[in-house]
């Protein structure tokens, strides 16, 4: 018997982060997003989706911290590059943003490309 593709206990918690964070329950999304974090450091994808929470949040700057360090792990993490770009838009830091948009298109994340064009 072979046993691929057996969830988790880090896969529960970020599937129900993800539901959560679908259902505007962010603070339980955050929770959730920590709790796979702490039993995978390396979990590129959570702290992406843990800084989208805190962003919705208005945690801007922790946000900010989360795509870094999703970045570290990662760095070609298109997702990760847009999400961290939209953030510094929003806080109108448009040199950061453009940086940002740029790179999420280097790593060929395509939904960055209209903003990544707006940049000059």
């Amino acid at each position: 018997m072979e046993l691929k593709n057996i969830p988790t206990i880090s896969d529960y918690f970020f599937d129900r982060g993800d539901a959560y964070y679908m259902t505007e329950e962010y603070t339980k999304a955050i929770e959730d997003f920590t709790s796979v974090i702490a039993l995978n450091p390396n979990h590129a994808k959570a702290y992406v989706f843990r800084g989208d929470a805190k962003d919705e949040l208005g945690q801007s700057n922790e946000a900010i911290e989360d795509y870094l360090k999703a970045l570290e792990i990662n760095p070609t993490y298109g997702l990760a590059y847009y999400n961290l770009g939209v953030t510094k838009q929003r806080l109108k830091d448009k040199v950061g943003a453009c940086d940002a948009f740029k790179k999420a298109v280097e790593a060929g994340y395509k939904e960055a490309e209209s903003f990544a064009a707006d940049c000059k």
